[in-house]
């Protein structure tokens, strides 16, 4: 939308999410291509990074923070990765099937911690 609107871009302020820099274009490669994804990533609570072959479902950015997520090749349980804790990131050879009626919005529905933004109407009188 802001490219579109090129005559007050200006006006149009966009926070930098330093998270998004390295890796995010990549990901969205992926996931316009089903192709799985090829991670070395570095979780908080290990002292050393691990090997994932990641499906891309879907990305989210939550507190000015990048998130990917999907299944990996050895767990079909969709999890969820933090771009900034992705170390190297490369798009393999090997395709997936997203499921059949996935809903990323519903996903989180369910979802405790990085879940969708909700809108509340509130009615004054």
């Amino acid at each position: 939308m802001v490219h579109e609107n090129k005559s007050i871009r200006n006006r149009i302020l966009v926070e930098d999410v330093p998270s998004a820099l390295q890796h995010l274009t990549d990901i969205l490669e992926a996931m316009r291509e089903n192709r799985v994804l090829e991670i070395e990533y570095h979780p908080f609570y290990l002292e050393e990074s691990q090997h994932i072959q990641l499906l891309p479902y879907f990305v989210k950015l939550y507190e000015r923070r990048w998130y990917v997520y999907g299944p990996t090749q050895e767990n079909r349980r969709i999890k969820v990765y933090a771009l900034d804790r992705v170390q190297r990131l490369s798009i393999s050879g090997q395709t997936f099937r997203m499921p059949k009626g996935f809903s990323a919005e519903e996903h989180l529905a369910t979802s405790i911690g990085i879940t969708p933004i909700r809108i509340f109407r509130c009615v004054v009188s």
